[in-house]
């Protein structure tokens, strides 16, 4: 045997070159618990496979909790001063900053979205769900200026008033009986409802009354109402025909112009000669397309809506106004004003005279307008109103083009468009003002103060620097100040009521959501009682869109801690108590960011040279930046408020708190590492040191210790090397389990080399001889079982389990081939006499070699005194080996304990629990550890998406089935209702059909929007048809007139009565559908007989207009730039054909608040998606990555086990039959049996140890995870490591030695002390581990492994040699004939003694702490 030792140089440098390599912590959580094996591994393989980058990018998350310090959050959080507490600091997490490279970055350049639509980046705030959405002040921290007006310029006017305007005039004209182009009663009923109050009544809805809710009844209406229908079909026709009437009109006028040079007179340009009108016409051209003509109709609108609506308020207001004593001065009033009276004034209103001195003015047409005061009848003026458009729209419209050319210039200069179109080129000074209406002037001063008072009252101060020129006049267009007035009069409080510029979708509802009011507001917590806010909670929650994209924010994910509980609260069951809330704030991952800082609407500038590193340092920061703004104070429960902040950062993008956590908690071990070692050492030392400084073994103790750390961390560095990332596991098992196996088989070559009391090289390789065969088997044991952890799919089990089998060859090279040479350098200095650790000192004492401890007649040499020999001779021998009555109490105690510890085992494994959350990895006193402990106690919840790979999307049956899947995983349990039109497949197929309303706001109004515009190549249109419903899909709720607000509107399939008339039609034309015996039947929206390329073309179209396509992925950079402007680009992306992938609607897995809920999650689904044998499809999300695995984790617990010990029992078995069939002493036959029975013997040790461990560890409320199996497997490790020695050093006893009990004592008077240090030094190294705050350490790792500890000593030094002390089997005997060998024995010690030159001394050196007495065996 080779006793030279390995250099530890070596060693050095595998440490180094190991450790000094950049990026060796791996804190990817996703790289450590996420298996790589099962149905979520196959389905993110196939994910990466065929998904590209999708051009909306990607996102990480903040999850931001507050909640009340009151009872750790069990008190209410919806109080008034909380509530401010929490936008206090929202407020401050807004304005969080970090700085890289001297730029500034912030907020809008890191959130994921900072619009809600094309050209609004940058001037919105950014995208974020919240809980305090329901509350009016929020508005207040989370609105600028900036954001307000884009608000209102960008989403209000263009997408609320635009569209609903224009189509205001078709309503009256065409759909109602009595309009002047009537086409029928199609909107008599709804108009009615809204308009006449005693008709509402009639129909049983009072409440439905309100006549300025018809405008916002417009857009909203099913595209299968009559009304809807008749308006859309006059709507489109009238601008189409309008737009080419009046082209042919400006045509015509441009002629006459041409041909007739005189002068005429335009109610916009004044008397002018036909060359200069000519002019202007010309410029006129250019603007007539429909985009202008829908422009003029919103505004000619607005006139009637004045005239129409405010009617009946006007007369109201008017009659009091003269019912006072202002009356007397005016000459011509009329006393009790019709209504068609009062649409008269408030038409010849708009039509006046624009005012810069009080813009809105008023409608009372009492003024002179030279003067400026009220009934002045001075140069006998015509009495008018205030303010005006300052366009004259009361002339008659242009019926037949061909009457341009000959008829009077006058009449038809006053066409309205004409006069519009033409005042857009008409240069105008003024501004938008205030100033202060005159009243009378009539010299009675009772009269003069009271009409200044009541004008006072009546007028309205509209204008505001959102209205510029305001203030200071400026040049624009007659048109430019004719809208200016028109958009005050929308705006005020007698139309929409809305302050542009000040309102914000806080203080102004739209009527969307269910509890919010047209041009309402959020409910105010200011001022109000617990009761009031909690009860104002008790609804939905929408974010600022009020459910039109999003539908209800689920508030599984926002409200926590709650009473009654979030399933159960309503409106009529209102909250009681609020503990928790969690804000979601969406961050861009550095893709996306440096494409949003290239932005041109940047405000401090766009940054082109950002590079994806960058961006990824940047998020870092802010990251961070915003933890810690948000988890300020968290744990200062004196000073910190009433509200304690905690918060997560998810990974995506950049490391988040999971991955630092990661980290540092890898990294976090050395201190108790460093303690463990110094402990394990001094323990050493301890017990193999001496009073003797010569037998002292300190210095080689310590040398081994040494060379067993200094062994582990080079082969940690080998591991770095080879590529695998020290990650959690890594840190926190091996440091403290691998060095007390190490130093266990140290000990165990120590006490061998010790016990033959000699100093040559012989009785060191005599020694090695004697313990390498179990060094080896245990060494190869515990490989094998680390090998076994491989057929884990946790990177962290398999990956430790593979840094674990390096370690132990490195172990097992060290302790026999490195540590021996120290040993024998020990040796030479003992021979020498020199002293220990000081061994320049020489004893004046020579050594005497001695080959044995016991002389022949068994009496003890070197009496011993140390505790282990006193521990043993008066507690271990008398229990377990001594023939007395206080053996056979203990024998039965320890067979009672073992089957009672058996047994809890079994029941503990039977009830054990699976899984590992987030609250474990956390230290429980940290901001996330608090957050980890919220979130799975009150706001259980995580998103989860369905995916469908590469299927015949054209077929209708795959079509029909996508849907039914996806209603059906919304019917489980455990996931959130979202409404099936979420669904790309269910939005596009409406999409082809007549339900599609992307025409009722279009980016380009020439350009048909809904599929049936589309025109494929082959003239056929991307149209789709309807089907019946017999697989029980979804139908859409439709609410009707009832007073119960429903937040979602279910399916896309509808009742026959809810079904477009023309698609019944065509239907019935194609034999499907019966008016008769189909009347309850149901539809269902399908395309069919599409080709691949149509498909494909379809479905880009459906992309460009309608910016869908959520879920399909998209050619990266295939966008356009919109307008010029960097950063912006339209939604016309390239979709990926083929699909091989397509995604659902963000869900939500809830009411998750155990492991084995989400397992079931994990299953219901999965029952309706993997395990589909019509259609597969698969789940992705946190569920499905981190859980999965605990679905077999019992599975992988059983077969780890059984694989363990069934290595275990082989490789133990080749192991005694090879060894005791080299020494040929026996037959081979014996020998078997002898290594098959003891092969069991060690089988049956693990099992009992393992079962016992996995019990208690379980009834300690360890849960069963891939962590705690790989503790679990540990115990055979340690097991193996106590079994091993003892039955191979009992079945090669010599043969005197008869009987069990003779054996047993032989083998233990040798393992006992070696064993006990194992035991000792191994649970003081695990012992450290209790003093982690990290509460993963301790349940894992700390708690199974320090039952293991005590489970294996137990079973392996206790329970073990009980049985074998009644294992007198002869095939057990196989050891040498003692007897036979004692002559040569000593023949060969006197030739050692003859050929010593040392001096030899008579005397036995007193204190040696090696040997333990021994009786000698019977005298046959």
């Amino acid at each position: 045997m080779a006793i030279h030792p390995l250099p530890p140089l070596v060693l050095i440098a595998f440490t180094i070159a190991g450790f000094s390599q950049q990026d060796i912590i791996e804190n990817e959580v996703n790289k450590i618990w996420i298996s790589k094996n099962g149905e979520f591994h196959k389905t993110q393989e196939y994910i990466n496979s065929v998904k590209q980058y999708e051009s909306d990018g990607g996102r990480t998350v903040f999850a931001a909790i507050a909640m009340s310090r009151d009872g750790n959050g069990e008190e209410n959080l919806f109080t008034p001063p909380k509530l401010n507490e929490v936008l206090d600091r929202m407020a401050e997490l807004d304005k969080v900053t970090v700085e890289y490279k001297g730029e500034i970055y912030n907020n809008q350049d890191l959130c994921y979205s900072n619009s809600f639509g094309p050209d609004t980046a940058y001037e919105f705030v950014c995208a974020r769900f919240s809980p305090m959405d329901l509350f009016e002040e929020t508005g207040q921290i989370e609105f600028t200026e900036q954001a307000r007006l884009t608000w209102y310029n960008k989403l209000i006017f263009p997408q609320l008033v635009v569209p609903r305007l224009a189509r205001y005039g078709v309503v009256l004209d065409y759909c109602l009986s009595d309009g002047l182009l009537s086409t029928g009663d199609h909107c008599d009923h709804d108009y009615k409802m809204r308009v006449d109050e005693e008709y509402a009544k009639a129909q049983g809805h009072p409440e439905y009354y309100n006549p300025f809710l018809f405008f916002e009844d417009i857009g909203q209406f099913e595209q299968n109402n009559r009304c809807n229908i008749c308006l859309e079909k006059n709507f489109n026709d009238l601008m189409d025909d309008t737009t080419q009437k009046y082209k042919g009109i400006f045509s015509a006028l441009e002629k006459r112009l041409v041909a007739e040079p005189l002068f005429v007179s335009s109610p916009v340009n004044g008397n002018l000669s036909s060359v200069a009108l000519l002019g202007i016409v010309k410029e006129s051209i250019a603007d007539i397309d429909r985009r202008m003509i829908e422009e003029f109709f919103v505004y000619y609108n607005a006139r009637r809506v004045y005239g129409n609506l405010a009617a009946s308020s006007y007369a109201e207001a008017y009659n009091q106004f003269l019912g006072t004593d202002i009356a007397t001065v005016c000459q011509d009033c009329i006393s009790n004003i019709t209504e068609a009276e009062a649409m008269k004034h408030l038409f010849n209103h708009a039509d006046n005279t624009y005012s810069s001195d009080n813009t809105a003015g008023l409608p009372f047409p009492f003024w002179n307008e030279e003067t400026g005061y009220a009934f002045d009848y001075s140069d006998s003026a015509v009495l008018k109103p205030i303010g005006g458009s300052g366009i004259d729209l009361s002339g008659e419209f242009i019926n037949d083009v061909s009457g341009v050319g000959t008829g009077d210039l006058d009449v038809i200069l006053n066409d309205p468009i004409l006069v519009w179109t033409l005042a857009g080129h008409e240069p105008m000074t003024g501004k938008c003002g205030n100033e202060v209406i005159s009243g009378t002037n009539s010299g009675n001063g009772s009269i003069d103060r009271q009409s200044s008072l009541l004008i006072r009252l009546a007028s309205q101060n509209l204008c505001s620097e959102y209205y510029p020129p305001f203030e200071e006049k400026d040049l624009k267009t007659k048109r430019y100040f004719a809208k200016t007035w028109y958009d005050l009069l929308t705006n005020s409080p007698t139309f929409l009521g809305i302050t542009k510029g000040i309102n914000d979708p806080y203080t102004y509802t739209l009527a969307l959501g269910c509890g919010y009011g047209f041009g309402g507001k959020r409910f105010a917590f200011t001022g109000k009682s617990d009761e009031e806010i909690l009860n104002a909670s008790s609804g939905e929650i929408y974010w600022l869109e009020e459910g039109q994209t999003l539908g209800p924010l689920d508030a599984n994910l926002l409200i926590g801690k709650s009473e009654p509980a979030v399933s159960e609260y309503s409106r009529s069951n209102p909250l009681t108590k609020v503990g928790a809330i969690q804000n979601i704030y969406i961050t861009s991952t550095p893709e996306l960011i440096v494409k949003r800082v290239q932005h041109c609407r940047r405000p401090n500038g766009p940054i082109t040279n950002l590079t994806i590193e960058d961006a990824e340092e940047i998020l870092y920061r802010y990251k961070i930046a915003m933890e810690d703004t948000w988890s300020r104070d968290w744990n200062d429960d004196s000073s910190g408020g009433a509200v304690k902040f905690v918060g997560f950062y998810d990974d995506t993008g950049a490391p988040g708190t999971l991955a630092r956590m990661l980290e540092e908690i890898t990294l976090s071990g050395g201190v108790l590492m460093f303690l463990s070692y110094a402990l394990i050492a001094i323990f050493s030392i301890a017990f193999l040191a001496s009073s003797d400084l010569v037998e002292s073994r300190v210095g080689v103790t310590f040398c081994g210790v040494l060379l067993v750390i200094l062994s582990f961390f080079s082969a940690l560095g080998l591991t770095i090397l080879i590529g695998i990332k020290l990650n959690v596991t890594i840190g926190w098992t091996l440091p403290f389990i691998l060095i007390g196996l190490g130093v266990d088989d140290m000990y165990i070559v120590s006490i061998a080399l010790k016990n033959r009391a000699s100093y040559e090289k012989e009785d060191l390789v005599a020694a090695m001889q004697e313990v390498v065969t179990p060094v080896t088997m245990t060494s190869l044991v515990n490989f094998c079982m680390f090998a076994v952890m491989n057929i884990s799919s946790i990177p962290a089990v398999y990956e430790t389990a593979r840094a674990a089998m390096i370690a132990v060859v490195f172990l097992w090279l060290t302790v026999l081939l490195c540590f021996p040479a120290f040993c024998y350098l020990d040796l030479m200095r003992q021979r020498d006499g020199r002293c220990d650790v000081l061994f320049c000192i020489k004893s004046n004492k020579a050594r005497t070699p001695s080959t044995s401890a016991v002389d022949e007649s068994g009496e003890d040499k070197k009496k011993k005194t140390s505790f282990t020999a006193i521990f043993y001779n008066k507690f271990y021998k008398p229990l377990i080996l001594e023939p007395n009555t206080l053996r056979t109490i203990s024998h039965i105690s320890i067979w009672c304990l073992m089957i009672i510890l058996v047994s809890f085992g079994v029941y503990g494994f039977s009830t054990a629990k699976v899984g590992l959350g987030l609250e474990n990895f956390f230290a429980s006193h940290s901001p996330s550890g608090e957050w980890a402990k919220a979130r799975t106690e009150t706001l259980a919840s995580w998103p989860i998406t369905m995916n469908w790979g590469e299927v015949n999307y054209t077929d209708p049956n795959t079509q029909l089935q996508i849907l039914k899947q996806f209603e059906d995983i919304l019917d489980t349990p455990h996931v959130s209702e979202v409404d099936t039109l979420q669904l790309w497949i269910a939005q596009f197929s409406i999409w082809t059909t007549k339900q599609c309303d992307s025409n009722f706001l279009k980016d380009d109004p020439s350009q048909p929007e809904c599929g049936q515009d589309m025109v494929y190549y082959d003239g056929s249109k991307c149209e789709g048809t309807w089907i019946k419903n017999r697989i029980g899909l979804r139908e859409k709720y439709f609410a009707g007139y009832s007073d119960i607000c429903v937040a979602l509107e279910g399916g896309i399939c509808r009742p026959t009565s809810e079904m477009h008339p023309d698609e019944l039609k065509q239907l019935e034309q194609e034999g499907i559908y019966n008016p008769v015996t189909d009347a309850n039947e149901s539809w269902c929206p399908i395309f069919s007989g599409w080709s691949d390329a149509k498909f494909e073309f379809c479905l880009q179209n459906w992309r460009k207009y309608t910016g869908g396509a959520g879920g399909l992925p998209l050619v990266p950079d295939s966008a356009t730039e919109r307008g010029g402007c960097s950063g912006e680009y339209n939604s016309d992306d390239e979709i990926v054909f083929p699909i091989k992938l397509s995604s659902g609607p963000l869900m939500y897995g809830i009411q998750l608040f155990s492991h084995e809920d989400t397992v079931d999650l994990i299953q219901e689904t999965r029952e309706i998606c993997e395990d589909s044998e019509e259609l597969h499809c698969f789940m992705t999300g946190a569920p499905y990555s981190y859980w999965e695995q605990y679905i077999h984790v019992k599975e992988l617990l059983i077969v780890s086990i059984g694989l363990s010990i069934a290595i275990g029992f082989g490789i133990s078995t080749i192991f005694l039959f090879a060894l005791l069939n080299a020494e040929g002493n026996h037959s081979v036959g014996k020998i078997a049996k002898g290594s098959l029975f003891g092969a069991l013997l060690i089988a049956v040790s693990c099992i009992v140890s393992v079962i016992t461990v996995v019990g208690l560890s379980a009834l300690a409320k360890v849960t069963l995870t891939a962590f705690s199996v790989m503790s679990f497997l540990l115990s055979i490790g340690f097991t193996v490591e106590y079994s091993v020695h003892i039955v191979h050093r009992f079945i090669t006893a010599p043969l005197n030695f008869k009987t069990g009990t003779e054996r047993v004592e032989y083998a233990m008077s040798f393992l006992f002390l070696p064993t006990f240090m194992s035991f000792a030094s191994s649970t003081i190294g695990i012992s450290c581990l209790g003093f982690s705050d990290i509460n993963f350490t301790k349940v894992y790792f700390f708690q199974p492994l320090l039952i293991v500890m005590f489970v294996t000593y137990f079973y392996g030094c206790f329970f073990l040699p009980v049985v074998l002390s009644k294992c007198s089997f002869s095939f057990l005997m196989l050891g040498e004939n003692e007897e036979e060998n004692k002559d040569n024995d000593k023949v060969q010690q006197q030739g050692k003694q003859d050929n010593d030159p040392s001096p030899v001394s008579d005397d036995v050196e007193e204190g040696d702490e090696t040997s333990l007495e021994v009786n000698p065996p019977p005298v046959v």
